[in-house]
C-alpha cells in the first residue's frame, strides 16, 4: 500500500494540465500528493505496533512530503442518484442508533459534538427547537432487538446525513481522511519519538480541528473543555489520552475507529453481552466466495495468519 501511494504521488506532474472531471479537489493535483501522503502517514502508523522502524521511516517521510491542510470529504448532491447513503438508507428504515457508549462519555465531558453528532430522542424532546444533551440518549448494546422503541433512543444527527427527508441533510458530505485525525497522529509520533514537536500542541490542535470540522468550535467552550481532568494532556498516559480522543473524532467513520482502536486499545470498550462472542472480534473473517473460489490462496492466507476467526490478530 506504501509504495502504490508512494508511486501515485510521484506519477502527478504539476506542471501538466489539471484533470477535469475531480470531484474532490476540482483538479488542484497538489492536493492529490498531499492526500496521498497522508493515507500514508495513516497507513504507516497502523503498522506501529509490528514494525516500529519500518513505521517510523514512512511516517516521517509522509509528514515531510507534505500532508493535507484541508479535511478530504466526499461531496453529494441533492439528487437522489448521488445523495449521501445514510440519508437513503433512513428513507425506509432506522437500523442505525447512536450507542450509549458514546453518548455518556461525551455527555460526561459536556462535548459539543454530541448534539451534531445525534439527534434528540423524540420521548426526550423539550420540542422548543434547542437541543440540549439531556434530550439525547443512547441505545445500550445489551438490548434485544425491539425491547427499546425507537422514540425513546437517538439516532446519528442530520449532519452526519441521516433522518429521512426534510430531516436528514441529503448531501450531508462526509470525511475520507480530516486534518483532525493527522493531527493526532502527529501527537502520537512525537511521543513514540518518531518526529519533534510538542505532543500535547498536536493533542490539543487535534481536538480543536475536530471541533472545527464539525461547527461546534467556540474559544471559551474549547478551553474549557481541554481543561477537564478526563481531557488535558497528560504525557505519562498519551497512548489513552491520543487513542480516546481520536476515536470520537473518528465518529461516523467507524470501521477506521475501530481499526484504531484494534491497534492501541483505547478507548476502553466493553464487549456486547449480547453478542455471538465474548470479546470485540479484531478482524474480519474471509467470506465463503472466497474460500470457494479462490481456495489455494485462500488457504495460504491462513497458513500464514492463523485461524481465519474474529479473535486472530490481523498481523
Amino acid at each position: 500500500i506504501i509504495s502504490e501511494l508512494k508511486a501515485a504521488a510521484d506519477q502527478i506532474d504539476l506542471n501538466s494540465a489539471s484533470v477535469t472531471g475531480d470531484i474532490l479537489f476540482e483538479g488542484d493535483m497538489q492536493r492529490w500528493i498531499n492526500f496521498a501522503n497522508s493515507l500514508r502517514a495513516r497507513t504507516a502508523l497502523r503498522m506501529s505496533e509490528v514494525n516500529a522502524s519500518l513505521a517510523e521511516t514512512e511516517f516521517a517521510d509522509a509528514v515531510n512530503d507534505g500532508l493535507i491542510s484541508e479535511d478530504v470529504m466526499y461531496p453529494y448532491l441533492t439528487d437522489v442518484n448521488n445523495e449521501n447513503p445514510w440519508y437513503t438508507r433512513f428513507k425506509t428504515r432506522t437500523d442505525y442508533a447512536i450507542s450509549e457508549e458514546i453518548v455518556e462519555r461525551l455527555k460526561g465531558l459536556q462535548d459539543q459534538r454530541l448534539l451534531v453528532y445525534a439527534n434528540p430522542a423524540p420521548n426526550a424532546s423539550n420540542n422548543d427547537g434547542e437541543v440540549t444533551m439531556d434530550e439525547i440518549v443512547g441505545m445500550p448494546f445489551a438490548a434485544d432487538a425491539g425491547e427499546i422503541p425507537n422514540a425513546d433512543i437517538s439516532f446519528p444527527g442530520a449532519a452526519i446525513g441521516t433522518g429521512g427527508p426534510n430531516v436528514g441533510i441529503q448531501d450531508a458530505p462526509l470525511p475520507i481522511i480530516t486534518v483532525a485525525e493527522l493531527e493526532f497522529a502527529k501527537a502520537e509520533a512525537v511521543a513514540r519519538g518518531w518526529m519533534s514537536g510538542s505532543a500535547e500542541a498536536y493533542y490539543y490542535s487535534g481536538i480543536e480541528n475536530s471541533f472545527m470540522q464539525w461547527g461546534v468550535y467556540d474559544a471559551d467552550d474549547f478551553n474549557n473543555y481541554i481543561s477537564q481532568p478526563g481531557v488535558a494532556y497528560d504525557a505519562n498516559n498519551w497512548d489513552e489520552m491520543i487513542g480516546t480522543q481520536k476515536w470520537i473524532a473518528l465518529f461516523p467513520n467507524g470501521y477506521e475507529a475501530w481499526s484504531e482502536w484494534r491497534r492501541t486499545g483505547y478507548p476502553m470498550l466493553t464487549p456486547n453481552t449480547h453478542g455471538v462472542l465474548d470479546e470485540i472480534p479484531i478482524r474480519f473473517t474471509y467470506p465463503s466466495s472466497e474460500v470457494t473460489n479462490n481456495t489455494e490462496s485462500n488457504e495460504a492466507a491462513v497458513a500464514a495468519q492463523g485461524e481465519d476467526a474474529p479473535l486472530t490478530p490481523v498481523w
